[in-house]
């Protein structure tokens, strides 16, 4: 009878040992998948403010007349949305969004600071386009 007791005292201390090492292993993958989400969505807003920041420069570099349409979809592609604006007296695109509760930025820089038109809040399909070399951007 004690041969039992024992071995059912050693199989618990056993179970206990695989549990807190499961739940470790678990702790960890689950910070490094939290620090991976951070990272994907910092590189989606590089690659749209970048996007945006090109347009503009091209616009502007190419001369009166031109016009460039760009697509915004107002989200990540894993949903999260974001908002655009634009800063033309520091010369930056700067992306706004949310990670793991926190709002975060990201600016691309621009070359013109003669920008006009509607510049803060964008999240829909905006039309950029020189007149005379001021910037215009419109939804």
């Amino acid at each position: 009878m004690e041969r039992k007791s024992q071995i059912s005292a050693e199989f618990m201390i056993v179970i206990a040992i695989l549990l807190i090492i499961f739940l470790s292993l678990f702790i960890v993958i689950s910070k490094k998948n939290s620090q991976a989400d951070s990272l994907r969505k910092a590189l989606y807003a590089r690659e749209i403010a970048d996007k945006i920041s090109a347009s503009i420069n091209s616009a502007f570099i190419s001369g009166d007349g031109t016009s460039i349409t760009e697509e915004i979809s107002g989200s990540f592609k894993d949903g999260t949305p974001y908002t655009i604006s634009i800063y033309p007296s520091v010369k930056i695109v700067e992306i706004t969004y949310t990670s793991q509760l926190d709002t975060r930025h990201y600016s691309s820089t621009i070359t013109t600071s003669s920008i006009l038109g509607d510049i803060t809040q964008i999240n829909s399909t905006i039309t950029i386009s020189n007149s005379n070399g001021v910037i215009y951007i419109e939804k």
